[in-house]
């Protein structure tokens, strides 16, 4: 494109300066990670064509191996620093295809004239007259300015952080095992922290869904930035390394606003006290954050709940993180493994609650995904989570899943809604429990607690594309049809393959 060696362009009201890599917005710097910013060059340097996906894979991240997600979290990002709310503007997607930068782009010479040399003072008639009467009041701007500094740090210097709720991110544990199939391991573990954190006193402290997590595994997205995109004052990052007897597992506790180290420890263990040290990590993690915000004692745990029974070996537990690992995913393939993975985490441990519990999940989610027979599929589902509950009352995903088969398969609304109210009273960070109760009040028409549901799912997952999607269901069904077209092309914007008939 023409005019692009000389690096300095104008992008409507944004200005870029390809040596400098900087971005401005009037006189304000607009935060791009490098990645994004070269991401955002490339498209540029492409404007008005089309750009493939393997295009911007190849150029961007051409000296590491990255996920797919990694470039659709950076366009979001792209978009979101560029004011843009929908598939248009700046950055547009072509589905099935890739992405396209379709404002108007100028070129800037960078011996432009200074505004200052264009307009000298001198040259302006009766000058030195207004200067002279003007005088007194140019003198009197700094005291001013003195008196207005004094005002502003006695009245708005930092104060103690109030006794609000707090919010957290446990990023991806990265696995330093040296081997991709252990990922199951080290994700598990993500998850897993996540619940332990999410047992706490909850009115305290609000723990970010797995979901929303995962976007960042391998990102190179800061601290800053992922704070802001999750609205989280915390995060945590983890490493583990295992071998076949003993874990090492790294953490650290980081403060968003100015990237303090709050807290860091390794552990050593031996892998049949994996649990217990996940207890211990979760507390320590929760003190910390009570510790850093004054004028409130550290968190205790929530009440209620009684503690979960862990599976009677470390193998079964392991089964048992290979099959969440495979139910995340989300696909036929992965609900199959999924469902033999939880099959055998029972045959060896018959009383592991949380096999069964796993187990329903999957097979209620093949029942409403027309992956088989609904009169084979959730009949398995109810047993397995009735048997998960009378091991353990006290889970949400198992009362989460009978709510479910009551809801899609009994056609038992009151006892459907029991369910649902349950599992989020026993876990009122189970984002899932919130979509699928949302869900459940907007087909009986009850819009405003449907929304409400829906907003407190997006709130601990807020990059979730199900839940999303299932909003602008909402938005459908309550018959704000352009809000709901609107809330189906953010998730577009975010993944143009995921969901192709949403728009049918």
């Amino acid at each position: 494109m023409p005019g692009l060696v000389n690096g300095l362009y104008e992008l409507g009201e944004f200005r870029l300066d390809a040596h400098k890599r900087t971005l401005q917005q009037g006189q304000e710097p607009v935060a791009l990670t490098p990645k994004a910013f070269d991401t955002l060059l490339f498209l540029i340097e492409k404007h008005g064509q089309v750009v493939t996906k393997d295009e911007l894979m190849k150029a961007v991240w051409a000296d590491s191996f990255v996920e797919e997600s990694n470039l659709t979290q950076t366009i979001f990002m792209l978009r979101k620093a560029l004011g843009q709310a929908r598939d248009q503007g700046y950055i547009v997607t072509a589905p099935g295809r890739g992405y396209c930068f379709v404002a108007d782009v100028k070129p800037i010479s960078r011996t432009a004239t200074p505004v200052a040399d264009t307009f000298p003072i001198a040259s302006l008639p009766g000058w030195e007259e207004r200067l002279r009467k003007r005088l007194p009041v140019l003198l009197a701007i700094p005291a001013v300015l003195i008196l207005a500094s004094a005002a502003y740090f006695q009245w708005f210097r930092p104060r103690p952080v109030s006794a609000g709720r707090s919010m957290l991110a446990v990023l991806p544990f990265e696995n330093f095992t040296g081997d991709s199939s252990e990922d199951y391991f080290s994700d598990g573990l993500t998850e897993e922290m996540i619940g332990q954190l999410g047992n706490l006193d909850p009115a305290h402290l609000g723990v970010i869904a797995r979901t929303s997590v995962m976007h960042y595994k391998h990102s190179q997205e800061s601290i800053p930035e992922i704070g802001k995109d999750l609205g989280v004052q915390y995060v945590i990052e983890g490493s583990v390394r295992r071998d076949a007897k003993r874990v090492r597992i790294t953490v650290q506790l980081i403060q968003v606003k100015d990237q303090s180290h709050l807290w860091a420890r390794q552990y050593d263990r031996d892998l049949g006290h994996l649990l217990e040290l996940q207890e211990e990590v979760a507390r320590e993690v929760a003190n910390q954050i009570e510790f850093s915000l004054s004028g409130r004692r550290p968190i205790e745990p929530a009440p209620a709940a009684a503690p979960v029974r862990g599976a009677n070996s470390y193998e079964t537990y392991d089964l048992y993180l290979k099959g969440r690992y495979f139910w995340n995913k989300r696909t036929a393939d992965g609900f199959r493994q999924a469902a033999d993975y939880f099959q055998q985490a029972i045959d060896r441990d018959p009383n592991f609650a949380r096999a069964y519990a796993g187990l329903a999940d999957t097979f209620a989610l093949m029942s409403t995904w027309y992956m088989g027979p609904q009169n084979e599929l959730m009949p398995k589902a109810r047993a397995t989570a009735l048997r998960a509950l009378e091991l353990d009352e006290s889970l949400a995903d198992a009362h989460a899943s009978l709510a479910m088969i009551k809801e899609n398969y009994d056609y038992d609304w009151p006892g459907a809604e029991k369910e649902f109210r349950r599992a989020i009273e026993l876990d009122p960070q189970y984002a899932t429990a919130h979509q699928w109760y949302a869900e459940f009040l907007s087909w009986q028409g009850r819009f405003p607690e449907a929304f409400a549901e829906s907003e407190q799912a997006r709130k601990l997952d807020p990059l979730s594309l199900i839940i999303a999607t299932d909003r602008g269901s909402i938005l459908y069904e309550s018959r704000q049809y352009d809000s709901a077209l609107k809330e189906w092309r953010s998730v577009l914007d975010l993944d143009p393959n995921y969901g192709n008939n949403i728009l049918d």
